[in-house]
């Protein structure tokens, strides 16, 4: 049987069988204040109008719409929500900027309406992180996978930089390595996680151990790559709760 090592809002860490996950949406109803319950609307589109979800997909990826991930949250969201998944890079990776990918998206949810839920994969779950920090008023709630943490530290502190990413390097070190939490927040991570592909374990304990609004489950045998996990239950549970479908047990 697989098991979760859950640890979040109430500051406890404890096994939790994945077959026993199924069960907690009966418990919605009655515990959704103590998880950090939001009654975020979309108040800037019209009253029909679906609720807007968005996703930040991972480091490399210039068609988002093509990702297992994306294609699930397609799947369980349907037409309920509309999904939203700009790309954030540009033709060459190194002139990634992600100051002013945040503009844009600030921009874009001032200009139509918030998001309901903000869900981010690695780098991408880092800049949700970064995203609702700066702007908690746009963002109703945040799912992380594998997010990608202490970007500068692990990939650039002490290495030589040319001139071709001076740039991106100088912009990783001054953004927030671990930003502050800010709305309510679940976060999955693989418990085979490594620095060279996203963030060790042990770093996001700490980020979450500082964060009150933050839950995080640590997966066991779960790496970097994501495919096989995104049919799973728990995934399909933190999807639901993100848009405000239900509170994870």
């Amino acid at each position: 049987m697989c098991e979760v090592l859950r640890r979040g809002w109430s500051w406890r860490r404890l096994l939790v069988p994945l077959a026993a996950l199924a069960s907690a949406h009966g418990l919605s109803a009655s515990r959704g204040a103590a998880v950090g319950a939001t009654a975020f609307g979309d108040k800037h589109g019209p009253p029909n109008a679906s609720a807007r979800v968005l996703y930040l997909h991972g480091f490399g990826t210039h068609e988002p719409q093509f990702c297992p991930v994306f294609l699930s949250l397609e799947h369980i969201l349907g037409k309920r929500f509309e999904l939203h998944s700009p790309c954030y890079h540009r033709d060459k990776l190194e002139d990634t900027r992600f100051d002013s990918t945040l503009n844009t998206l600030r921009e874009d949810a001032v200009e139509h309406r918030p998001f309901r839920a903000v869900i981010g994969y690695s780098v991408g779950g880092w800049l949700a992180a970064l995203f609702q920090e700066r702007h908690p008023d746009l963002v109703g709630r945040v799912l992380l996978l594998a997010p990608a943490i202490d970007n500068y530290k692990r990939n650039w502190l002490g290495q030589e930089v040319d001139g071709g990413v001076a740039a991106y390097v100088d912009e990783l070190k001054k953004l927030p390595a671990r930003p502050t939490i800010e709305r309510p927040t679940w976060c999955l991570h693989g418990d085979k996680e490594t620095d060279g592909g996203g963030s060790a374990p042990w770093r996001v304990e700490a980020w979450a151990d500082a964060n009150q609004k933050m839950k995080l489950d640590i997966l066991p045998g779960v790496g970097h790559a994501w495919p096989g996990l995104v049919g799973s239950e728990i995934f399909r549970e933190a999807v639901e709760w993100s848009v405000d479908q239900g509170s994870p047990p």
